[in-house]
């Protein structure tokens, strides 16, 4: 498996913003399942799954829970981490502390191929149960999302 990754970028205070051009190629790698599909255009985590949190890379230093993002082809997809849970935890792009309160994904278009994905994840401060808004197409959803433990329920 071959894997080439460059990252989004930003221009001042705007939202960090991942296109095409950034975006990664797995040879060989298969459409997303249906079960995974948020919006029916955007991968993310089951709702049972865990994300596994690396150790710190220094002491006091926020945590990385590596997991790529992938969206199929079509308008741009906003990732959105609701304002009560950004001192919790943020999107692995961008600068700040915390990662990225927001993420727009710009996918390629079909002909170029049927998913665009990136290399990415979260960043968390210690293991939490939280929630990420996905903005396709003029909807929203909430994704529940188990950062470095399973959760049994997360607080809305």
């Amino acid at each position: 498996m071959v894997a080439v990754v460059v990252g989004a970028t930003t221009t001042g205070n705007r939202m960090p913003t991942a296109t095409c051009s950034d975006s990664i190629e797995i040879i060989g790698e298969p459409p997303p399942p249906a079960d995974t599909l948020v919006l029916g255009r955007v991968r993310m985590p089951r709702p049972d799954e865990v994300l596994q949190l690396a150790a710190p890379a220094s002491r006091g230093a926020p945590r990385f829970a590596k997991r790529g993002f992938s969206v199929t082809p079509g308008t741009s997809v906003v990732l959105v981490v609701p304002r009560r849970y950004r001192r919790l935890y943020g999107l692995a792009a961008g600068r700040g502390r915390l990662g990225a309160p927001a993420l727009r994904l710009r996918p390629c278009p079909a002909y170029v191929k049927p998913w665009t994905s990136w290399a990415g994840g979260y960043v968390a401060r210690k293991p939490v149960c939280v929630w990420l808004v996905v903005r396709a197409d003029g909807r929203a959803a909430r994704v529940p999302l188990n950062i470095g433990r399973r959760c049994a329920r997360i607080v809305r």
